[in-house]
């Protein structure tokens, strides 16, 4: 009976985590992927957040998905007469409950781990790899007869790779210097030009430099034979901010006893900590009233099953912000208010579980 109860929901979970997972990955792939087409950046980088996505895909869609799996397949059961079956041949409402319940504690263990360790980690791999793109200049394109702004410099070529088929050949070049305290201006009739990953190495010949010195009111100019200059491919876009979210649950409690944090960012650190418990628990909730309400609900019914797992799902994330909002605002509270949603849930299932006389 349990392996056949535990095999009735499974399809119903699967699908659903299915079609969540596919809808919020989609959603942030496509925002990655805009990103990488307008930084240039190559599609290793796009591999590597779509893995870091993984996780908070999880801990997102798993709830959802465990929540309207459970009633579903109840209501299933029950309008095929199955539950009623299982009654006559002498099966408790415990008994019958039991295989939902282990799934429930098998998820909650499973979202304990990706809340606290798993997404806190792939959140920051994600934070890293967006600060890694933009400060790194990854799309350069060079055309002749074009006006080119790169790292600080105006570029100018009259002709790119179009005289004596030589590779990377340059001709009439200008390059001016846009960076602050520096006014140089380089002339040369030709050079080559090398576009590397991480620099452009450009090397003129038989050119000019000129360079205003702005103290002793002059302009200095010297000729050359061989002239090379090197523009890194980088931006200057200081220190990233770790967020509260890329944090485990170590570093959290860390960061809170060592009373280095002012009182609005202990509330908020005391905060998060709650709500991802709260969060990896909502398996537990959602059985202790998902159960009686499917045991309660008359034939036929499955479409009100789908509808009143959505009222349990919006109820939960409603009292989840509201906790949130109150832990925030009350430092007393922190710590107890987000599980508002968990006591509440609590107190409801005590009544439905009443109503089946157990």
């Amino acid at each position: 009976m349990s392996k056949y109860l535990t095999r009735t929901m499974l399809p119903f979970f699967f699908g659903a985590l299915g079609i969540f997972f596919v809808i919020i990955f989609m959603q942030q792939f496509v925002r990655f992927f805009n990103m990488a087409l307008i930084y240039g950046i190559n599609f290793w980088w796009i591999g590597k957040v779509v893995l870091s996505l993984v996780p908070n895909i999880l801990s997102i869609s798993m709830p959802l998905a465990f929540q309207i799996a459970i009633l579903l397949s109840l209501t299933s059961l029950n309008e095929n007469g199955e539950i009623m079956a299982l009654r006559q041949s002498g099966f408790s409402f415990k008994e019958i409950s039991k295989p939902f319940f282990k799934a429930a504690v098998f998820t909650t263990i499973f979202l304990l781990v990706l809340y606290n360790f798993l997404s806190p980690i792939g959140y920051r791999q994600i934070q890293n790899a967006k600060h890694e793109i933009r400060s790194k200049i990854s799309k350069v394109i060079l055309e002749p007869r074009s006006l080119v702004n790169i790292a600080g410099w105006k570029f100018y070529a009259e002709e790119i790779d179009e005289i004596n088929e030589q590779q990377n050949y340059i001709k009439d070049v200008f390059l001016a210097s846009q960076m602050k305290n520096s006014n140089v201006k380089i002339n040369a009739p030709d050079g080559t030009i090398d576009l590397t990953e991480n620099a452009i190495n450009i090397l003129l010949n038989d050119g000019e430099v000129q360079r205003v010195d702005k103290d002793l009111n002059k302009t200095i100019i010297a000729k050359f034979n061989k002239y090379k200059i090197t523009i890194p491919l980088f931006r200057k876009v200081g220190e990233r901010t770790v967020k509260i979210r890329e944090k485990t649950i170590f570093q959290l409690a860390a960061a809170i006893k060592a009373n280095g944090l002012n009182k609005e960012k202990t509330n908020e650190y005391k905060t998060e900590l709650s709500v991802r418990q709260v969060f990896a628990l909502s398996p537990i909730i959602f059985f202790l009233l998902s159960v009686p309400i499917g045991f309660l609900l008359p034939k036929k019914s499955k479409g009100f099953g789908m509808v009143l797992s959505i009222g349990i799902l919006f109820s939960f994330y409603m009292l989840m912000a509201l906790g949130i909002s109150i832990g925030k605002n009350v430092s007393f509270l922190a710590y107890i208010a987000p599980y508002l949603p968990i006591f509440v849930g609590m107190g409801g299932s005590v009544i439905l579980w009443k109503k089946l006389k157990i």
